[in-house]
């Protein structure tokens, strides 16, 4: 039962100038609003137009004669005229995702290119690693292991479907594993392959996965490409057989794979006629460096030793060290498609980074300062392929804790239903009436701040009333 309000009078913001602020509206607008839309209830709602007070029930009857109009084009042109305060006036939202039951120290290492699924890894309560699954609806999950006590996230699929890592088995061996929805499973590769694997990354669909084993006759890491679909498991070229090669990253179309070999960061191109292997050599003054990371355009990032600087190679300008504090040292996670870096600098304190398309480089504890709330972001480890999303670790309330931020960011009310019932009425509506004027804050947003602006304004209100009777 939908709780509804009663009121003999409202005035809304007394102190307020509707008649000189930019934001003035009239009954005339409202009325548009409201053409073509169902009856409110009750009828002795009252409504702010400039600096008077109007009734439902006049606004309910005004409705009624105009709601069977064809003429339509006075509504477009009065929304196209007077609500442009409503368009994407969105905030920036961090999303802290806690740990689960007995649990600590969550650690999100990649996440979805919609934001409503993120993977990685915490502690339980025995001191083992496990992996975690959080989506916006149901939460932190942990995803089980392969038999052992302890499982290792390192990518996500963008389609958030999979998710890849390495796990103990029952017998203490760590293998590779791939996780679907309900169910994980180790990456089926020969019997020679030794007793050690790792999957570093998953393609965007999930029918890609790359990483590393140990091969029993060299005694050496071995990348490694495995396709999903036919199960087809292959090892990657390598430059010098007495080397170790790793396969960390994997770009969304699942052509282009990030490593380490022979202490250089290297990249293996794979085609239909077979793959091949790039070295990709050393940024100046550095004696190794490890790619992590590429995206689609053959972009690869990672960190080169020493002291430790994270870098981003492309196809036209080479090798190139990250700014990077003077006296510091500095890491890079991953890469999204526009060749936004993240990751994190130390001078001395460990702060989450990124570095956009020229290098320059972003503190986001700075950047975002006003929904941190007090709060830190420790390391940044994954973005979404359009760099809207950002994952890692931080301390929230003094606890240890992944993050979700949102860079562009959605209304804190979560929309017009401000009550959370499903459906946008007249409870709504009085909610917004009632908080008019109010001041809202990424600390402690007011649902009533539906474009999340900052205040609780007229805007907010044609908000309500542009979708009043959805999901009724």
């Amino acid at each position: 039962m939908n709780q509804r309000h009663s009121v003999s009078s409202l005035r809304v913001g007394a102190d307020y100038d509707m008649r000189t602020s930019s934001y003035a509206m009239s009954e005339d607008i409202l009325v548009s609003f409201a053409r073509n839309r169902d009856s409110i209830t009750p009828r002795n709602l009252f409504l702010c137009a400039h600096n008077t007070v109007l009734t439902i029930s006049k606004f309910v009857e005004r409705m009624s004669i105009m709601r069977n109009s064809t003429n339509r084009s006075l509504l477009i042109a009065t929304v196209a005229m007077s609500v442009s305060v409503l368009c994407c006036s969105h905030s920036q939202t961090i999303t802290w995702l806690g740990n689960p039951p007995g649990g600590s120290n969550s650690n999100a290492r990649d996440v979805s290119f919609d934001g409503t699924v993120v993977a990685g890894t915490y502690t339980d309560s025995n001191g083992q690693q496990r992996a975690f699954r959080w989506t916006s609806t149901n939460g932190m999950q942990d995803i089980g292991t392969l038999g052992g006590n302890s499982a290792v996230v390192y990518g996500l699929s963008a389609n958030g479907q999979y998710i890849v890592g390495e796990s103990k088995r029952a017998d203490g061996q760590s293998r590779a594993f791939i996780w679907r929805p309900n169910l994980m499973s180790q990456i089926p590769q020969p019997e020679t392959t030794g007793n050690y694997s790792c999957a570093g990354d998953v393609s965007l669909d999930g029918h890609v996965v790359v990483g590393h084993y140990r091969d029993p006759v060299s005694n050496r890491m071995r990348a490694f490409r495995y396709e999903v679909l036919n199960n087809q498991f292959v090892t990657l070229p390598i430059l010098d057989p007495f080397y170790s090669h790793y396969g960390w990253g994997v770009s969304p179309a699942g052509n282009f794979v990030a490593g380490l070999a022979n202490d250089n960061a290297v990249r293996w191109t794979y085609t239909s006629n077979g793959s091949f292997i790039q070295d990709l050599g050393l940024p100046p003054n550095r004696t190794r460096a490890v790619g992590q990371r590429v995206n689609n355009s053959g972009t690869v990032v990672g960190w080169a030793d020493s002291p430790a600087t994270a870098f981003r190679y492309t196809q036209s300008g080479g090798m190139q060290l990250l700014s990077t504090p003077t006296g510091g040292i500095s890491f890079a996670y991953d890469v999204s498609e526009q060749n936004i870096v993240v990751g994190w600098v130390a001078a001395p304190l460990a702060r989450a980074a990124r570095w956009d398309a020229n290098g320059v480089l972003d503190n986001l504890n700075q950047t975002y300062a006003a929904i941190l709330c007090n709060s830190v972001l420790i390391h940044a480890n994954g973005i979404s392929p359009d760099g809207r999303y950002i994952v890692g670790w931080g301390s929230h309330n003094g606890v240890a804790q992944a993050f979700l931020l949102d860079t562009q960011g959605t209304p804190p009310g979560g929309g017009s239903d401000i009550d959370g019932n499903g459906c946008v009425d007249d409870a709504d509506l009085l909610a917004v009436l009632f908080a008019f004027g109010s001041t809202s804050n990424p600390c402690s947003p007011l649902p009533e701040d539906v474009d999340g602006n900052g205040i609780v304004d007229d805007a907010d209100l044609l908000a309500v009333l542009f979708d009043f009777g959805t999901g009724c």
